[in-house]
């Protein structure tokens, strides 16, 4: 099974999986094809091994993943892996909700590019509305703000983002949750806002977005 062979390959602890959640996970998997769906079960089965074998943490994050659209889990992998990069190239930085010097833009063009490798025929305004909406309803990232336009600088207050590249971007901040969803999905299961930083993607299934802008990392524009 891809899961089963995803988990086999994804850093996580040693010792059993419990078996309610090689049950759940391996269930849940057997009905997916996608493939950052089967890389986020595979690191969850990884991360649900344990050495006393009580330890069912798993089965809440696959719940979850399956209740997901196949657009939302991509976002998550994709806005994550921007956030997972910066933490890793700014140590001391924590991904805690609330900051605005956490938002992160993203060129819409090249997001509805990537979220069009699973379907291109979703409507913009409505896949935009159902991804950053549903993450933030999720508890994904950080619901008081997100948003996508031409105008984000007004739209989240952040000067910075008038030195954006683009005319239109995306815009949201990290979440605690998100983070925990970011560490179970490549099997590690205790990850927090001060170690996102650290999760090793050896064999990462998309290749990062080009465009991703941390806010307090964008140049000021030049006098």
């Amino acid at each position: 099974m891809k899961v089963a062979e995803r988990a086999s390959a994804t850093r996580g602890r040693r010792g059993d999986v419990p078996p309610r959640v090689a049950h759940t996970v391996l269930e849940a998997g057997s009905y997916c094809d996608d493939e950052v769906i089967v890389d986020y079960l595979g690191g969850v089965l990884a991360g649900g091994r344990t050495p006393g074998g009580r330890d069912d943490r798993a089965v809440t994050w696959s719940n979850l993943i399956t209740q997901m659209s196949a657009f939302q889990i991509r976002a998550h992998y994709l806005l994550y892996t921007s956030w997972a990069a910066f933490a890793a190239n700014n140590p001391g930085v924590n991904l805690a909700s609330g900051n605005p010097g956490l938002t992160l833009f993203v060129d819409e063009s090249e997001f509805l590019a990537r979220m069009a490798e699973v379907d291109s025929n979703v409507p913009p305004q409505s896949l935009m509305t159902h991804v950053l909406g549903g993450l933030g309803r999720l508890d994904l990232i950080d619901s008081a703000l997100w948003g996508f336009g031409d105008d984000p600088a007004t739209s989240t207050g952040i000067q910075q983002a008038q030195a954006l590249p683009y005319a239109r971007a995306l815009w949201c901040r990290p979440s605690e949750s998100g983070i925990e969803l970011w560490g179970w999905g490549h099997g590690y299961p205790d990850i927090s806002i001060w170690s996102a930083g650290e999760v090793q993607d050896d064999d990462p299934i998309l290749t990062p977005l080009t465009t991703a802008r941390v806010a307090h990392a964008i140049a000021s524009p030049p006098p």
